[in-house]
C-alpha cells in the first residue's frame, strides 16, 4: 500500500509512473511485434524446406527461432527506447 501511495499519491509520482509506462510501450511493443513475426515466418519458412537446417517444431528449434527474433528485435526497438528515456531524464 506503501508502494501505491508513494507512485499514485501525489503529481510526481503519477507523472513518474505515466513515464514508466510509456518507456515500456515504446520497448515493448516494436519488440513483441518483430520478435513474434519472425519467429512465425522463420517456422514457416523452415517447414516449406525439403531438409531444414534445424527443426522448428521441436522445443529446441523454437527457442533458437525465438531467440534469434528476440536478437533482432532487441537491436531495433532498444536504442530508440534508449533515446527516449535519456530525453525523460534530462528533462526532469
Amino acid at each position: 500500500m506503501e508502494a501505491i501511495g508513494l507512485s499514485l499519491g501525489n503529481e510526481r509520482g503519477r507523472r513518474n509512473t505515466l513515464k514508466a509506462w510509456v518507456v515500456a510501450c515504446i520497448r515493448d511493443v516494436p519488440f513483441g511485434a518483430i520478435q513474434i513475426a519472425l519467429f512465425e515466418v522463420l517456422k514457416v519458412t523452415l517447414s516449406g524446406m525439403e531438409n531444414p537446417p534445424i527443426d522448428g517444431d521441436t522445443a529446441l528449434g523454437e527457442a533458437l527461432l525465438g531467440a534469434f527474433g528476440g536478437a533482432v528485435g532487441s537491436f531495433i526497438s532498444a536504442p530508440p527506447a534508449g533515446a527516449y528515456t535519456r530525453s525523460l531524464l534530462s528533462s526532469t
